[in-house]
């Protein structure tokens, strides 16, 4: 073994090992529940242990200790594998692992959120370890992708920003797992173009759509890019793709709908008409009129859950459809670019500090903000470092006329261009989906996906930059080289 391969296996063992270490120093931390565990947990658990009833009434002390402020480790664990019971995303598929082995090896009446989380932190190490493989294919810079993807995907992997959500219900964990699970078969699919590998491909596509019922675009973007990259389908008319490809996105998107639309809250478009687009509105009162909300301009800027907002809720519950945020930003196109520099304005916030982390008897509960410790590293970076607003808005831009470029070459530059424009164009689309689905609600946890897909699109551009930059600095030596030895 050579000193380059010596290097590059330590460069992959020390990863590992922060791996491990970061995995194993987060267990015992999580997210209190903010209300949304109910919709993902019925088929393994009916609530917590210690606090009855499950959802005590607003005010108490059961209803302190049951949401929002602590996190809760040890659940009841009961089967419940029923229709009513269903949960609607497809984490379901991720914990059942745990589910199991918590049963045999823990207990069969008691589910600990550390062991139903191991099956996704394994799965994100099988994910590093197919970066390694792919960096391992690489005619050229093996160990500059080593160090310039293998250690910032390490770092995020391991961000107690991102982690926190792995040791809950919230169906984040799927988003984030299911996410580069996909992006990984995209490069499988392009390598070994077997109809296999499409169903693979397919199949984690679903799973991200099915994840959270805010992925709902998923299908609309992520399918041109399969087929116009699964080189087999160069021998399908244009035609029947574009038919097979409209019928894929509609059974997708039905599918979507089908499984998380089960957990959509009414309150939802109420938070999205009086709490989202009207607030961003020049003419409020004249939207509320053509509505039919008369009376009901002190609700904006409230949510359906306040004072105010609960009365005007159950007066107009009704009416409150998606339609509504639809009929504003149509009369009034100005709405939607407000929305989305609101939310470019929001970005890189990761830290969810409204939601307990520990659970209520540990005296971290004590501490009036996180240490700052290597757990934190990425999301530090983040928020010092990386854009927000217009700069951010410049930075997507460039990042979509980079990889669009990429795509024209072949080899590294066109692998690196794939993910970066889907994932950019997918943070694009759901920061807007953030603001649009429940207005300014919970923004910063709603931004989490957004968040993920703009670190994978940032990574993957400094690293075609450096690469470009690298052949640059090649191409100029060797002319410098050639025009030294002809004039000898």
């Amino acid at each position: 073994m050579d000193k380059k391969s010596s290097l590059q296996t330590a460069i992959k063992i020390s990863l590992i090992v922060w791996f491990v270490i970061a995995m194993y120093s987060q267990y015992n931390s999580g997210l209190a529940d903010n209300g949304d565990f109910e919709r993902s947990m019925g088929w393994i658990s009916p609530g917590p242990i210690g606090i009855e009833p499950n959802l005590p009434a607003a005010g108490t002390e059961a209803s302190s200790k049951r949401f929002l402020n602590y996190w809760i480790p040890s659940w009841k664990m009961e089967w419940n594998i029923s229709a009513s019971a269903c949960p609607a995303t497809s984490a379901i598929l991720l914990w059942i692992p745990g589910a199991v082995l918590n049963y045999f090896l823990y207990s069969p009446k008691i589910l600990y959120l550390p062991l139903l989380s191991l099956f996704p932190k394994l799965l994100l190490l099988g994910i590093l370890l197919l970066l390694f493989k792919w960096a391992g294919l690489q005619s050229r810079y093996r160990l500059f992708f080593l160090i310039g993807l293998g250690v910032p995907v390490t770092l995020m992997f391991t961000s107690a920003d991102y982690l926190v959500y792995f040791n809950s219900f919230y169906q984040e964990t799927a988003s984030f797992v299911f996410l580069f699970l996909f992006l990984a078969s995209i490069l499988i699919l392009k390598r070994r173009p077997f109809l296999v590998y499409l169903g693979l491909n397919l199949a984690m596509l679903i799973f991200l759509t099915t994840s959270k019922a805010s992925n709902v675009y998923w299908p609309l973007i992520a399918l041109p890019f399969v087929f116009t990259l699964w080189p087999m389908s160069r021998q399908i008319r244009l035609r029947a793709k574009l038919i097979v490809g409209f019928v894929l996105i509609l059974t997708f998107t039905f599918a979507s709908q089908f499984i998380t639309g089960r957990s959509s809250i009414r309150n939802l478009p109420y938070q999205s008409l009086f709490f989202g687009v009207l607030t961003f509105s020049d003419n409020p009162s004249e939207h509320l009129h053509r509505l039919g909300f008369d009376g009901a301009m002190q609700c904006i800027n409230t949510t359906s859950f306040s004072t105010t907002g609960s009365v005007y809720f159950a007066k107009y519950q009704g009416q409150m459809t998606y339609q509504n945020t639809l009929n504003v930003i149509y009369k009034e196109p100005a709405v939607f670019f407000k929305i989305f520099k609101y939310a470019l304005d929001n970005m890189q916030k990761v830290n969810l500090d409204y939601l307990g982390r520990y659970a209520f008897d540990d005296p971290r509960n004590a501490e009036l903000r996180s240490p700052i410790s290597f757990l934190n590293l990425w999301g530090m970076l983040k928020t010092r470092l990386f854009p927000i607003g217009y700069t951010l808005a410049f930075a997507l831009m460039v990042f979509i006329c980079w990889f669009i470029a990429g795509l024209r070459q072949t080899g590294i530059y066109r692998d690196l261009s794939i993910i970066g424009l889907l994932s950019t164009i997918a943070c694009m689309a759901d920061m807007m989906v953030a603001v649009l689905g429940d207005g300014k609600q919970e923004l910063i946890k709603h931004l989490f996906f957004s968040n993920v897909l703009f670190d994978v699109a940032a990574i993957v551009f400094m690293n075609s930059v450096f690469v470009f930059c690298l052949e640059f600095a090649g191409w100029k030596l060797s002319k410098s080289n050639s025009r030294i030895s002809g004039a000898a």
